[in-house]
């Protein structure tokens, strides 16, 4: 019983942080239909700013945040740049461009900081749970909490102001959101502000719970596509749903036959979901008359 309250822990600060590596990504899709496969990228970039950062200044994980946020936004702003002069096959032209952008990103990297592995080793503080006897990290706390409050702070967004309201009827239908009277270009705008912002969060906690190398960018743009596709564009709470079960499938995985199983778990996962509900496993159907 023990195990499995201590698995249940795992999966859920995996999934947590599998949630925060997915906002950016989803955020940026939804809205300007750019299919980021530098996203992961994007993360190491951030997750090597956090590196140097606190390991040469030794600054903390809450003061390097606002460094790798504003580095985060700058890339995804640039990331218009690069995908908006072609207007008709936005998808297509997106999907050709930033894999171009990775393979140029990764060879930066590899230039700049060499293909050693690096990561952010701190000695976490355990805590431990008297009623259910289990042990909970610091770092896994942290990614809980990151992830429940920036899951919440988008939904209230989302819901509750009308530049979120905006938002999400852009993501559902930018055309008719035009006609009503919608400024595409600034939510556009807002949209890659919001995924910057996400990804400046993802990167430094990622830097903590995995290795940084230049080609370290594929797993983590797998893991958002996965939970994008799971989630359907637009509906943030399914991120974290999707995150969760995510994070879970992973574990159990790497617990019963051992993680070199869970890249391959992955792959069959994100095929399933291309197959079966292209447009969103949480997406309602729409029945046509």
């Amino acid at each position: 019983m023990e195990i499995l309250l201590q698995l249940l822990v795992q999966a859920l600060s995996l999934g947590s942080f599998y949630t925060l590596l997915s906002l950016g990504f989803a955020l940026i899709f939804g809205v300007t239909h750019v299919f980021n496969l530098a996203h992961g990228e994007f993360i190491i970039i951030s997750g090597y700013c956090a590196y140097y950062l606190i390991r040469q200044m030794g600054l903390s994980l809450p003061q390097v945040l606002p460094a790798t946020i504003f580095i985060s936004v700058l890339l995804a702003f640039c990331l218009n740049g690069l995908v908006r002069q072609e207007r008709k096959s936005e998808e297509l032209q997106s999907l050709i461009v930033t894999f171009g952008l990775s393979l140029v990103i990764q060879h930066l990297l590899m230039g700049i900081f060499s293909a050693d592995y690096r990561i952010i080793f701190h000695k976490p503080r355990l805590y431990t749970l008297p009623l259910l006897s289990v042990t909970v990290t610091s770092l896994q706390l942290y990614l809980i909490v990151l992830s429940v409050a920036t899951v919440t702070a988008l939904y209230l967004l989302f819901r509750k102001t009308f530049l979120g309201k905006a938002l999400r009827a852009t993501i559902q239908d930018r055309y008719t959101a035009q006609l009503a009277g919608i400024s595409i270009r600034q939510m556009r705008w807002l949209a890659l502000l919001l995924g910057g912002v996400a990804i400046g969060i993802a990167g430094p906690l990622f830097a903590h719970v995995f290795y940084l190398h230049p080609s370290g960018g594929m797993e983590p743009t797998v893991i958002a596509m996965i939970i994008t596709i799971f989630a359907g564009t637009g509906r943030i709470r399914g991120l974290i749903v999707g995150g969760w079960i995510l994070g879970f499938l992973e574990t159990t995985t790497a617990f019963l036959w051992g993680p070199e199983w869970c890249e391959l778990a992955l792959a069959c996962v994100l095929l399933i979901l291309l197959i079966w509900k292209p447009h969103g496993v949480l997406t309602p159907i729409r029945i046509s008359r």
